[in-house]
């Protein structure tokens, strides 16, 4: 097998934009009935959806393709990064 065929051995392309990134979608007032149609949408252009929460309208889990393509989709108001933060330990100096 050469060289140009073979599987990249991390599975990524190497390119930036397809770096995976945790995300929240917000679903619009008028989708939220049918946000498991969205879900399958978002789901059928890369993004591995975690968790459909129905009575706030989100959809959250991570993509390695571009967010603008996911903000393209019909009822999605929003694209947003998750944001996450650490606690430290109780022990520490700093709370």
């Amino acid at each position: 097998m050469s060289d140009e065929k073979r599987p990249k051995k991390n599975g990524k392309s190497g390119s930036k934009s397809e770096e995976t990134k945790s995300i929240v979608i917000t679903v619009d007032d008028e989708h939220l009935p049918r946000i498991d149609h969205v879900a399958g949408e978002l789901r059928s252009l890369g993004m591995h959806v975690d968790e459909v929460l129905k009575a706030t309208g989100l959809i959250c889990g991570t993509a390695d393709c571009q967010l603008a393509v996911l903000k393209k989709v019909p009822g999605v108001m929003s694209v947003e990064a998750q944001t996450s933060f650490d606690v430290p330990p109780s022990d520490s100096p700093v709370h």
